[in-house]
């Protein structure tokens, strides 16, 4: 399967999965909420929580935006039998076509995947719920509410997507067109867990800040650009670290065009694979498309990252995924976790940095 993070439903192919959020299964008596999004997630499962409502139109409100007419809402049926058609995507799919089903043609069919057998739900189940097993424990009927039509496969939480599957085989084979999948939260595995970087490019790893980069820079002007930036050298510190924690992943992640940012990066020896540009994503900073994009390239779970940028625009997208953000920058208040003068006083307090990361880390693991 393929996972996509908070991409929208216009990116969806033919068994993909859009996500909203992580997911890290905890001790329930001992909730460790590392985001709001996984407030999100323990809220929109369980309808016993006071806060449930809030989740659900949370959720009901991202799909309400995103969803084409003329399509069929099903959910992958729950983990136990008695359960059938009583979960929070039934709950979420009867909302959406009370609210807007009617003059869309969305078309409920959240009663046609069931559950036939109980079985143990994914995290508890080591790898035992294959797609063999899960097909003999799924059944389907009223196929005629999905016949010939789009259907958008609704779940709470993914980890393999071995439920998606079987539920798209099933649907396609008594009729749906095509298949779609939707889930709040993908669960994050253990190999998530390792810290990963983000950087900026420009008045980050190089003194760009010039009026005159700047003007060029805001024209598009990016071969006249190209030729102010060929002389400059690296900021103090930016070829250590490179050198010196090169054990760990990174993404630039810049506003500017490939054929600029290279002219840079080339001077540190940054892989091409490695840098995040323009034309890499539809909307670009503050809009946290590009670290999403930076984070699945990675695969690094969002509170292990660590941003390092020298405007606030590199830090709002950080602080609304939860990452560590470290602003370079003498000027202005922020709301970055860390600010240092200079990349080299960044430097020399990186370890620190990277201490309170593995303790979160750390802390995580226990609760997995």
């Amino acid at each position: 399967m393929i996972f996509k993070k908070n991409t929208g439903l216009e990116s969806l192919d033919d068994c993909g999965i859009v996500y909203l959020c992580d997911y890290v299964p905890r001790n329930r008596s001992k909730d460790y909420i590392d985001s709001r999004s996984e407030e999100l997630v323990l809220a929109f499962k369980d309808q016993k929580r006071t806060n449930h409502a809030l989740a659900l139109e949370t959720v009901l409100k991202y799909l309400k935006a995103n969803l084409d007419r003329n399509i069929a809402l099903a959910a992958v049926p729950p983990s136990k039998k008695d359960r059938n058609f009583k979960t929070a995507s039934h709950e979420l799919i009867r909302k959406i076509v009370a609210e807007i089903g009617e003059e869309n043609n969305i078309i409920d069919a959240s009663d046609c995947l069931f559950r036939k057998e109980d079985m143990e739900a994914q995290h508890l189940s080591s790898g035992k719920r294959t797609p063999l097993l899960l097909s003999k424990l799924t059944g389907l009927q009223h196929p005629e509410r999905i016949r010939g039509m789009n259907v958008l496969v609704i779940d709470d939480i993914t980890t393999s997507g071995n439920s998606f599957k079987v539920a798209d085989d099933l649907l396609l084979q008594n009729g749906a067109k095509h298949v779609l999948n939707f889930a709040v939260a993908k669960t994050v595995q253990n190999e998530n867990f390792k810290i990963g970087f983000i950087f900026d490019l420009d008045g980050t790893l190089f003194d760009t800040d010039t009026k005159i980069l700047k003007m060029k820079r805001n024209l598009r002007k990016w071969d006249e650009a190209k030729e102010q930036v060929a002389p400059l050298s690296p900021v103090d510190g930016a070829r250590q670290f490179f050198e010196r924690y090169a054990d760990y992943d990174y993404r630039i992640v810049t506003s500017s065009p490939a054929p600029y940012a290279t002219v840079l990066t080339k001077k540190l020896d940054i892989p091409n694979s490695k840098i995040i540009t323009y034309y890499d994503t539809k909307r670009h900073k503050p809009e946290i498309d590009p670290y999403m994009e930076a984070k699945r390239q990675m695969q690094v779970y969002d509170s292990c990252i660590i941003v390092i940028g020298n405007e606030e625009t590199d830090i709002i997208p950080a602080k609304k995924l939860g990452m560590t953000s470290v602003l370079i920058s003498s000027q202005g208040e922020t709301s970055a976790d860390y600010t240092y003068n200079s990349f080299s006083d960044f430097m020399n307090n990186i370890d620190t940095i990277l201490a309170a990361v593995n303790t979160k880390i750390s802390f995580l693991l226990t609760k997995y």
